[in-house]
């Protein structure tokens, strides 16, 4: 038995490579959205709130995000985006804004 490497064989290794690193990267389990930044079914006075409000998805804080704001309210899942009660529309739990009030100890 000869083992050569042949043409049909080294095509399907390069197709069922890409194919097993899809399968691996999608198995894994998200810990948090990707972005909480549609405002897409928000009216115009709660989007300038928004605004006002200085609202971002990543705290330039470490110790002061969403998740520890008295405001917080957390999605049923971890990889959606959560809410709040002053500032309307998704929320991402490592979000920040000016109304951070962390939650008392």
């Amino acid at each position: 038995m000869r083992n050569t490497i042949t043409r049909r064989s080294t095509l399907k290794l390069l197709v069922a490579v890409p194919f097993a690193g899809a399968v691996v990267s999608a198995c894994g389990k998200k810990t948090e959205p990707d972005s909480c930044q549609d405002v897409a079914g928000l009216n115009d006075a709660d989007k300038a709130t928004r605004t006002t409000l200085q609202y971002t998805d990543r705290s330039p804080e470490k110790d002061r995000h969403c998740t520890v704001c008295t405001y917080w309210q957390p999605a049923k899942d971890v990889a959606q985006c959560g809410g709040c009660q002053l500032v309307k529309g998704p929320i991402h739990p490592n979000g920040f804004c000016t109304a951070f009030a962390a939650k008392p100890a």
